[in-house]
């Protein structure tokens, strides 16, 4: 069972199986296209053959570890209960067996809330399985903070459940004045650092 962890925290465990074999480590995440839950994490190998699939040296193939079979992390590995020629794989492509988009495809779509189009950026997601959160910044709610001397940069941390992908499109079903009244309510104003806020 995977604990409550952040993608950017996850890029620095390697990956073994039930064998204690080397499996690698992150390359990406499979999410699932109706809740956006993590469904898989893709496992790439060492830089040498990351490498070789870049040049088309070799075919570009990455092994899937659903979540359900994480086992436990211990120090710098994550352990797996089956062993690396039990998962699935991409294909030499490197498209997908399972239904799910890759999470560096999801960050790149482009953002709107309830108000219009948003000038933001996603830069992490919460693994809780379907109590996960998406991290972004939202330069219209920065903005009419900085009105109310909120000069501190600031990161909404969202539960999944307010978002969708459609037609390409990522859609956040929030308003920037209702996000802008939860940061109020949470953080004071800084002269400058970070704050982060999170929307349930």
């Amino acid at each position: 069972m995977l604990p409550r962890i952040a993608y950017s925290r996850l890029r620095f465990y390697h990956f073994v199986d039930v064998q204690d074999q080397e499996m690698g480590s992150l390359e990406d995440v499979i999410l699932d296209p109706e809740n956006l839950t993590a469904t898989h994490i893709i496992l790439g190998g060492g830089f040498f053959e990351e490498y070789m699939e870049s040049s088309g040296q070799i075919d570009d193939i990455d092994e899937l570890a659903p979540l359900d079979i994480i086992d436990k992390i211990d120090n710098d590995y994550i352990v797996l209960t089956k062993q690396l020629e039990e998962l699935e794989t991409t294909d030499k492509e490197g498209n997908l067996p399972v239904n799910g988009f890759k999470y560096s495809d999801f960050v790149k779509l482009p953002l709107s809330d309830l108000s219009g189009e948003v000038d933001g950026e996603i830069f992490d997601y919460i693994f809780n399985y379907d109590d996960s959160y998406v991290v972004l910044i939202h330069q219209g709610v920065g903005s009419a903070l900085m009105a109310d001397q909120f000069y501190q940069k600031i990161e909404l941390e969202i539960h999944i459940r307010h978002f969708s992908v459609k037609d390409g499109k990522i859609k956040l079903a929030k308003d920037p004045e209702s996000m802008v009244a939860e940061v109020k309510q949470q953080v004071q104003p800084k002269s400058m650092g970070k704050s982060r806020v999170v929307i349930n």
